[in-house]
């Protein structure tokens, strides 16, 4: 599996590594780069590359290596307040649709987003389900004497995170309650960085404000807590040590959002913390306590989870249960299998 990002990052976790363990496990033998030798039936690329990769897919040609496109995002449709939109403009975009011309197979992670890739290409798509790897993920401690609720994303969320601060501060007028966000809250040090920015590129400074302004809305929080970014593997223990009663999964809807999955809501439930998120896809059909993405529907329904301890155990319990019983790697990993063993000839493993 040729991962992107020589640091691990979460597609790369999701979409290669976790996949490959629980592979290895059906007795496939899977290697991740640096690879020195090409000997694979079939080789995995992921979303986009910033390098040159020519030479590696002749090297596969020459084997006759099957060739898997595994791509998690929309990459054609990146909304311009997303920062990831330059990849649109440099070589990753470039990268994505030459891989999907490239691929013998497609992979993705919802069937939206397979609907939107098969108006770019005739080559075959599968849908593998993004999911946790429970020997990682686990309940959380709960009996918090205040409630916490909780908001985790990526630098790619500020217009997302603003939604939410606006929630949060009105809230607060009123119940006591602490609110937790995890990576995204240190917007000083990103604020920092991007001081420099050319305000002439309508993305950037799109970007950049919408950091101000929630810089700004930060300070108006009461009982705030911020823990900077974790590595993808520590991950599943510090959502567990954070002890959240509430996650909060808002998305604008637009059809990059749309073609996402609902890692999120997964990632709550996992650690027995209630979800809140947008009643669209990829939360909609899922996540079974959802809002529509106006502001008093958001306010009447985690206004709700806060003041009735019923309901909230109630929605606890069936979220817990739903990601158990539906995105346990170990439950779905014969849906990589038999993605992967299509493309070969019959009778040759992965």
């Amino acid at each position: 599996m040729i991962e992107n990002n020589l640091e691990l990052g979460a597609a790369g976790y999701y979409r290669n590594r976790l996949p490959s363990k629980y592979l290895e496990r059906l007795g496939h033998k899977v290697d991740t780069l640096p690879i020195t030798e090409f000997n694979y039936d079939l080789v995995v690329f992921n979303r986009f590359y910033n390098i040159t990769f020519e030479y590696i897919l002749n090297a596969c040609r020459q084997c006759n290596s099957k060739i898997v496109f595994e791509t998690d995002d929309l990459i054609s449709d990146i909304e311009t307040k997303n920062p990831f939109y330059y990849a649109k403009t440099q070589n990753f975009h470039d990268s994505h649709i030459n891989l999907l011309k490239e691929s013998d197979l497609v992979t993705v992670t919802v069937p939206i987003l397979k609907d939107e890739i098969s108006k770019i290409t005739k080559k075959p798509i599968s849908v593998l389900p993004n999911c946790l790897d429970f020997e990682l993920w686990g309940k959380r401690l709960g009996n918090n004497k205040t409630l916490r609720i909780g908001y985790s994303g990526g630098t790619n969320h500020y217009t997302d995170f603003e939604f939410i601060l606006d929630l949060i501060i009105e809230l607060q007028k009123k119940y006591d309650f602490t609110f937790v966000t995890l990576g995204i809250g240190h917007i000083p040090k990103i604020y920092e960085i991007m001081k420099e920015i050319d305000e002439s590129d309508k993305p950037k400074t799109q970007f950049y404000w919408s950091m101000v302004r929630c810089l700004e809305k930060i300070k108006q929080v009461k009982n705030y807590e911020n823990t900077d970014f974790v590595s993808v593997m520590e991950y599943p223990k510090k959502m567990r040590d954070l002890n959240l009663d509430i996650g909060l999964a808002y998305i604008i809807d637009t059809k990059f959002n749309r073609c996402k999955s609902a890692l999120k809501f997964y990632e709550y439930a996992a650690c027995n913390t209630v979800t809140l998120a947008s009643n669209i896809p990829p939360y909609e059909g899922e996540c079974n306590y959802t809002a529509k993405n106006k502001f008093r529907y958001w306010y009447s329904k985690l206004e709700q989870l806060i003041t009735n301890q019923k309901i909230r155990e109630m929605l606890t319990e069936s979220q817990h249960d739903w990601v158990i019983n539906n995105r346990d790697i170990s439950k779905n990993i014969n849906l990589w299998e038999d993605a992967y063993l299509s493309v070969l000839p019959q009778k040759v493993g992965v």
